[in-house]
């Protein structure tokens, strides 16, 4: 009796131990490796394999398509439903615009999430179908940079976001490697460890927020916009890297589900 107290009591304590380093989100995985511990199997697998299998089960295919889009930076913000921007394209539009962040040259490193995530607020509300007596189809902005993407979509207009998303990162390491599935040995992962939403929103700012490889999307709202995050899994040694852009725009779209344009 005594030793199948021990035995409960270990198991127990080894799963605290696990979920302090897992999130409780992410019971289930966490019971999977002590199984695999007890069994004698690997103990810890890389992130970048369990990013790679996350994705795969968040995504799935939409029921309805879109219609008009822009991949890439363009001149006619308010005729589009969806548009894709990389780093560079962003923080240009906000200059022009004197928007958020518009004293920024450029971008240091990889772009601060939170000053991106403010850039995208900006560039919806001010051309955007934040407001249905606006005169615009814009309601996604797909943003794609070397790290992580973020997806925003004007609420009442887009579903399937968190596939669409990770369809456009998973793709993206897809093709830089040149092959057809995420080879965990071939990417890496250089997203944050930790970081904020915003860097003007107040209580979005005073909120740091750390992403779980086993769940590696992460949603928020501002007003009426949704955001989402996902990491990206670079490819090492890329071989194909023209075109990589659009590519992620109309992978993700592919995976979009409209709702309305009214």
């Amino acid at each position: 009796m005594w030793r199948t107290a021990a035995v409960a009591a270990l198991v127990a304590v080894t799963l605290h131990l696990l979920l302090s380093y897992y999130p409780m989100d992410a019971p289930v995985e966490a019971v999977r490796i002590l199984s695999d511990y007890l069994f004698g199997q690997r103990v810890m697998r890389a992130p970048e394999e369990v990013v790679a299998e996350a994705w795969d089960s968040l995504i799935r295919a939409p029921s309805n398509g879109w219609s008009r889009v822009a991949v890439g930076i363009t001149s006619v913000l308010t005729i589009v439903n969806s548009i894709g921007l990389n780093e560079q394209e962003l923080l240009f539009i906000s200059q022009a615009g004197s928007g958020p962040h518009s004293l920024q040259k450029h971008w240091n490193g990889a772009p601060d999430v939170g000053m991106v995530s403010d850039i995208i607020f900006w560039l919806l509300k001010e051309y955007g179908r934040t407001d249905s007596r606006k005169d615009s189809d814009l309601t996604r902005l797909h943003f794609h940079t070397l790290a992580y993407h973020i997806l925003a979509t004007v609420d009442g207009y887009w579903n399937n976001q968190i596939s669409s998303l990770v369809a456009g990162a998973r793709v993206a390491g897809n093709q830089a490697c040149g092959t057809d599935a995420i080879d965990p040995t071939k990417v890496v992962l250089e997203f944050p460890k930790e970081f904020v939403l915003s860097q003007t929103d107040g209580l979005l700012k005073s909120k740091k927020v750390t992403l779980n490889p086993a769940n590696p999307v992460h949603t928020w709202h501002r007003e009426n916009i949704s955001f989402f995050i996902t990491p990206v899994l670079i490819c090492v040694n890329p071989v194909r890297t023209v075109g990589l852009g659009d590519t992620i725009s109309a992978e993700g779209l592919l995976y979009s589900e409209r709702v309305s344009f009214l």
